[in-house]
């Protein structure tokens, strides 16, 4: 036998072993991924991205260091401070009274501060609040909204007699009763300003909302 018949055979066993390889290369690059729960880019599910009750227990979760007095204050104080600012913004794009406009602004200035130093306070703490209004204080603002003209102003006034009045009840129970320290200052610090807006919305009661601004 010659040389090249040797090689011959040994050629086409090279030949057949590359191609086998190929094929199975072949195989894996168009394997389909395997289907399961879709993932979002940060590593969770698409589901928890979009799944609202999910996220509310995570922030409760986070407000176990508080006691129960502590958290059922910090959560409606959150709240109500929130109603006071978005149904103020509300009022500042509605309102022609001067006197409305007035106290609209302070409710965003002197509630907006607060309810920042709030939301600090108790994100040292290890916390998280309420990021935006729910239940019966959205259903508030929602109903502002529909309003115009002298309606909303007197539907505005009242809406901020009433959550006052719930505030400086809330915020006294606290400054007497809440068992940290930082938080039962925060509320007595924060009083007096809910209490001189109470005083200012008796004012604005009692002198009207007839003093308007040009369109």
């Amino acid at each position: 036998m010659t040389q090249r018949s040797l090689l011959l055979p040994l050629l086409g066993i090279a030949l057949c072993a590359c191609r086998g390889n190929r094929d199975r290369d072949d195989d894996y690059a168009y394997r389909p991924a395997p289907t399961g729960t879709p993932t979002s880019t940060s590593g969770t599910t698409t589901e928890n991205d979009t799944n609202e009750p999910v996220a509310r227990e995570a922030s409760a979760g986070r407000m176990d260091s508080f006691s129960a007095t502590d958290r059922d204050f910090l959560m409606k104080a959150a709240q109500g401070g929130m109603f006071e600012v978005e149904s103020s913004r509300v009022a500042l794009m509605k309102t022609t009274s001067n006197p409305v406009r007035d106290f609209a602004n302070m409710m965003v200035n002197d509630h907006g501060r607060a309810n920042q130093e709030l939301a600090q306070l108790v994100t040292n703490k290890g916390g998280m609040l309420p990021q935006q209004l729910e239940g019966e204080h959205q259903r508030d603002v929602d109903h502002l909204r529909r309003l115009d003209g002298a309606e909303f102003e007197r539907e505005y006034v009242s809406a901020q007699i009433s959550a006052h009045d719930d505030a400086i009840r809330l915020f006294d129970q606290a400054a007497r009763n809440v068992q940290d320290e930082d938080i039962r200052s925060f509320a007595s610090r924060t009083l007096p300003t809910l209490r001189k807006h109470r005083e200012q919305l008796d004012t604005i009661r009692q002198g009207g909302t007839s003093s308007t601004t040009p369109r």
